[in-house]
């Protein structure tokens, strides 16, 4: 790194055999890591393995995650509280995935055109923080396999 560009370090333990996810986040400095194993078994061929990650320090910070194919995927989840892998079935055309302030129809953000593939595994997760630029509270995802 570029002396000024290291913003932490952190020491982490990691078990053979196992796979993790990893996170920087903290509502205040300094940040630190968030680190989870990624504990999926392979989806049937007609499903898709999901899971969601709350990441966003914000006020109210609980959040529902909503399909429009399949309804509720999860519920009142908390700030750095993960809700282990479900696996819905593949629906037949791309679905919309909200995130929702808990308990209501507010809608925080969403991810449009989700495609799920077959036996594919992924993880959602809510980041950002309101009141800071270029930071605002958002729903996103990677591929885990």
């Amino acid at each position: 790194p570029i002396a000024g560009d290291e913003v932490f370090t952190s020491t982490v333990e990691f078990k053979a055999g196992k796979k993790y996810s990893m996170f920087i986040a903290d509502p205040y400095a300094p940040p630190a890591t968030y680190m989870i194993e990624d504990n999926f078994v392979e989806p049937p061929r007609t499903n898709y393995g999901v899971r969601f990650i709350n990441l966003c320090a914000d006020i109210p910070s609980r959040f529902d995650v909503v399909s429009s194919r399949h309804g509720m995927l999860f519920s009142n989840v908390a700030y750095k509280e993960v809700r282990d892998f479900i696996y819905p079935t593949i629906p037949a055309t791309s679905d919309t995935i909200f995130l929702k302030t808990a308990g209501t129809n507010t809608i925080i953000s969403q991810v449009n055109t989700f495609s799920a593939g077959t036996q594919r595994v992924y993880t959602l997760y809510a980041r950002g923080k309101t009141g800071v630029t270029g930071r605002t509270p958002s729903i996103t995802f990677y591929t885990n396999r």
